[in-house]
């Protein structure tokens, strides 16, 4: 499984020729509701990975595989079909009631292999258990007479050694027929040993495993048959059937995983890569991933020139302008914080977050010493906050000059009288405060 390169611990839904990387569906730049996914960074065209790459492993959600039974339908299904096997031993045609019993749960179980081939996690209704089941059960069983009969003619007519070894291969190679009559629904193919060996071949080493579960479960039932008890009474034969039928349709489920799972290697495909719909995004939002590629790839200049004019396409985006001044920050940008920070204040001013102007304030300052806000107005609400959180020094350093900088601003009287009464406060600057009073008095005449 390949990882998207920007969110590691994602699975890849797309590759990249181009850079030769991998992105999720996030970091994939989609021009239409559809499986098309452009590279954020060389613009050409990525390969989707399908279904199957994005598939957490079989042997990764073997609790969700065991509780995939437990739903009111299946265990319906399980008990009844359970309790009326018990029922048939005591009835005349027995074998043949057991036979239509055994194709309603073969037909369920191939249900639940079927739905779950295709992404379809949760367990069929009960009535997929009825209609077709015999003649499936028929063909089941046919498989299981070719191989009982391959292996005894390989004895009879070469030897036991060699007879062992077809009978280890068919006996391992059994679920793979088993898939591959669901896939092909030809009995014929299903038994064509070139099919299996391919199915099982292209599985690999989780084909391995897919027997080691079915050993094991098939092991348990044995075990939980002895725990049961050993006498032939109608409880106990019910308890054991519930048992087997529970682990068939856990091991079906698993199958039809399998095929979920390895459906590029398998040539299947799954309804899920059909009728997948990737969210489409707004362009705010596509811009904001490019940039958060941008950044990770380490490109500042660039995201700060895309920052720079999605800004004034969305001037009102709060979360654009709080995600811009801090890359400024970050990027120790001096020259684009200069011109973007009175904006970024105004902007904290209109949002009520005085909360936060004051110390905004004094982390531009480290970049910009010099700095002042470019109007009058937003100086002299600044100088006020600067005031109410007690920092002085601030309120003196946003009033002083503003009457040369902005000789028409009607309120200059006002905000010398905030001036003064921050240098009253310093006992150093009485001479400063006796100017300003003075300078207030001139400005009033």
């Amino acid at each position: 499984m390949e990882y998207c390169k920007y969110h590691p611990i994602i699975p890849a839904t797309y590759k990249c020729h181009s850079c030769q990387t991998f992105h999720c569906n996030d970091c994939c730049n989609h021009a239409s509701r559809s499986q098309i996914g452009i590279c954020y960074l060389c613009h050409e065209e990525e390969e989707s990975l399908g279904v199957s790459n994005n598939v957490t492993p079989f042997w990764r959600r073997l609790q969700e595989s065991f509780r995939y039974p437990i739903n009111f339908d299946s265990l319906l299904l399980i008990i009844g079909l359970s309790i009326l096997t018990a029922v048939a031993a005591y009835m005349p045609f027995s074998i043949l009631i057991n036979l239509l019993l055994t194709s309603a749960l073969l037909k369920y179980s191939f249900s639940c292999l079927d739905n779950t081939s295709h992404g379809i996690l949760k367990a069929p209704d009960m009535n997929d258990a009825y209609g077709g089941g015999f003649g499936l059960a028929l063909q089941v069983i046919f498989m299981v007479i070719v191989v009982i009969a391959v292996i005894w003619a390989t004895s009879y007519f070469i030897g036991n050694m060699l007879a062992s070894i077809v009978a280890i291969i068919l006996i391992a190679g059994f679920p793979a027929m088993m898939i591959n009559f669901a896939m092909s629904e030809d009995l014929f193919e299903a038994l064509n040993p070139l099919k299996m060996i391919n199915l099982m071949s292209s599985i690999g080493l989780p084909y391995g495993l897919l027997l080691a579960f079915i050993m094991i479960m098939t092991g348990s039932v044995s075990v939980i048959s002895q725990i049961i008890g050993s006498d032939f009474s109608m409880i106990t034969t019910i308890l054991q059937s519930i048992v087997s039928n529970y682990y068939t349709i856990v091991i079906f489920h698993i199958m039809g995983y399998m095929i979920y799972q390895f459906q590029d290697e398998l040539g299947f495909e799954s309804s899920a890569i059909l009728t997948s719909d990737v969210p489409q995004k707004s362009v705010l939002e596509n811009n904001l991933t490019h940039i958060d590629i941008l950044l990770k790839e380490g490109d500042f200049d660039e995201a700060t020139r895309m920052f720079s004019e999605i800004i004034k396409t969305y001037p009102d985006e709060g979360q654009l302008k709080y995600r811009y001044f801090e890359l400024l920050i970050a990027t120790h940008n001096s020259e684009e914080l200069n011109k973007f920070a009175s904006d970024y204040l105004l902007y904290l001013l209109k949002s009520n977050r005085e909360d936060q102007i004051s110390f905004t304030y004094k982390r531009i300052l480290k970049l910009i010493p010099q700095f002042k806000p470019d109007t009058p107005e937003l100086r002299v609400k600044l100088a006020n906050i600067c005031q109410q959180n007690g920092d002085v020094q601030s309120v003196i350093k946003l009033i002083n000059g503003i009457h040369k900088d902005f000789p028409n601003y009607e309120n200059i009287v006002d905000a010398y009288e905030l001036m003064y009464n921050a240098l009253i406060l310093m006992p150093k600057l009485k001479k400063q405060a006796q100017m300003c009073r003075l300078l207030i008095e001139k400005l009033q005449k």
